[in-house]
């Protein structure tokens, strides 16, 4: 059995324009991008994005860093069950 480790790393995206949106501009974006590793084999990394847009995204939540690291802390197994309910975790699992 392979040992997986899930990080992420949260990141604020600034625009260099104003981005116009049905709720008004946007002039930053916050997004966390993560990396899942084998720890057997350290040149084996999956990358992907957790990237909900603010005020319009369903699963744009002030708690998706709590949500993000209950998910690292579960990787093994059932882990990705957890990412069902969010639209932008899919991918990742």
């Amino acid at each position: 059995m392979r040992f997986l480790k899930l990080t992420y790393e949260p990141y604020t995206l600034q625009f260099k324009f104003d981005a116009g949106t049905s709720r008004g501009i946007m002039r930053e974006r916050k997004v966390w991008f993560l990396k899942l590793h084998d720890a057997e084999n350290p040149a084996i990394v999956g990358t992907g994005e957790v990237a909900p847009l603010a005020g319009l995204s369903l699963d744009d939540r002030p708690d998706m860093e709590l949500v993000l690291q209950k998910l690292c802390q579960k990787v093994a197994g059932k882990a990705f069950d957890e990412a069902k309910p969010y639209n932008c975790l899919l991918y990742t699992s």
